[in-house]
């Protein structure tokens, strides 16, 4: 299975695999710091391989490289690829901790501009109109 070198997104896809049932991590390892070390069960002596950037991914997958490979929506999006049809398994949106989000200066959060970017931002419009656009590859956050 191929996934990415960046080590901070370990804990994100091992997640897959341990709500599957197919690993299991080490007692007391909270699932978004989980790492390659932190796996005490693979019954199914699943390989994971993270020599790539995420940024390949797509086209390891388009090759048929490898049996499994996980990808980031907007790398698969950006290859033409429906995260929706063409996966075997998506994320559940439901209480997931890797949302974007929106950062502004020090002293800047209250300002008019901020609010009213805000309010644009998480409008029902808004959120429709990516329902719409990326047909449930890309979840509005609430």
């Amino acid at each position: 299975v191929y996934v990415s070198n960046n080590p901070a997104e370990q804990g994100r896809f091992l997640k897959f695999f341990v709500d599957e049932g197919l690993i299991k991590l080490k007692k007391g390892v909270k699932i978004e710091n989980a790492k390659f070390d932190d796996i005490t069960e693979n019954k199914k002596d699943i390989k994971f391989n993270n020599k790539q950037s995420a940024e390949y991914l797509p086209k390891i997958y388009q090759n048929q490289d490898a049996d499994a490979v996980i990808i980031n929506s907007n790398y698969a999006i950006d290859q033409n690829l429906s995260p929706k049809k063409d996966s075997i398994a998506l994320e559940s949106p439901k209480d997931n901790p890797y949302a974007n989000l929106i950062a502004v200066k020090k002293g800047h959060k209250d300002d008019e501009n901020i609010k009213v970017l805000m309010e644009v931002l998480q409008s029902k419009e808004i959120q429709d109109y990516i329902k719409d656009k990326y047909d449930g590859a890309v979840v509005p956050a609430k």
